[in-house]
């Protein structure tokens, strides 16, 4: 019988499945902030695609909080 989650409907199989992928984007940037990288950098790495699914209120929100 399948069963619902926040985003979608999985199958008794799925469960427990982790999309490694999911979050990358997201754990890479705020690595970056957190390691000192500057504005300009992360910048230019967003747009080279390297942060694919960067939530953009994410990014803004951890910017804030390092000062820059």
């Amino acid at each position: 019988m399948p069963m619902s989650d926040l985003f979608r409907t999985t199958s008794a199989t799925d469960r427990g499945r982790i999309d490694r992928a999911i979050g990358k984007g997201n754990g890479m940037f705020l690595g970056h902030v957190a390691n000192g990288m500057t504005r300009a950098e992360l910048e230019r790495r967003y747009r080279a695609g390297e942060f694919p699914d960067l939530n953009p209120m994410i990014a803004a929100h951890a910017l804030k909080e390092a000062g820059r």
